[in-house]
């Protein structure tokens, strides 16, 4: 079950740690960090859902960064919903992922840093898109720099594209495997929007 923060108009900073999720039904996010004022930092091993709208993991700081270190898996069956789904309106976005796979229609990671953030992203397994209707395997937004490292282990597989990065400069540091539509940047795009 989903437990949203009870702090009333205004909440901190946020820290998750977890060893293993598992939702199941409409809306049900595997984990949900929100963090007004100091940005959300999560730590996951394995992700589960299954429903309409239910990310693996999602972050959504008002103010500060972002921090997800995932080193489980995280699967989701179901749509729209993305295996991490991020936005940072005043910050930074930092992820490293292991294995993703999303059946539906999603992405496999969503983030999008709305006010010049810079986002970093390294992926260290298989990320892997299944079903139609989904874009990227990695859909970055945002008017700040992204660099992406895919390790030796790393995998983009996926009916979408691999990679679409929207905004500016996108640094590929690339020692994986792209199975997508290859990597491409996407000028004068709307950064952020939904999945």
């Amino acid at each position: 079950r989903l437990v949203r923060p009870t702090c009333g108009s205004s909440c901190g900073a946020a820290s998750i740690t977890s060893n293993k999720v598992t939702t199941s039904g409409d809306d049900g996010i595997g984990i949900f960090g929100r963090g007004d004022t100091g940005g959300v930092r999560i730590t996951s091993g394995a992700v589960a859902t299954t429903g309409l709208r239910a990310h693996g993991i999602q972050a959504v700081p008002t103010t500060g960064d972002i921090v997800v270190d995932s080193t489980g898996s995280i699967s989701v069956v179901g749509g729209p919903a993305s295996g991490i789904h991020a936005r940072s309106t005043s910050g930074d976005i930092t992820v490293s992922v292991n294995d993703i796979e999303v059946r539906g229609n999603g992405n496999g990671i969503d983030l999008a840093a709305t006010n010049g953030g810079d986002i970093t992203l390294a992926v260290n397994g298989n990320v892997s898109l299944y079903g139609g209707g989904q874009f990227a395997a990695a859909l970055l937004g945002g008017a700040g720099d992204k660099h992406v490292t895919v390790g030796a282990d790393g995998l983009l597989f996926g009916t979408g594209s691999g990679i679409v990065s929207q905004g500016r400069t996108l640094v590929l540091d690339n020692h994986g495997t792209n199975r997508g539509n290859g990597a491409r940047p996407v000028p004068n795009a709307v950064p952020g929007g939904g999945v």
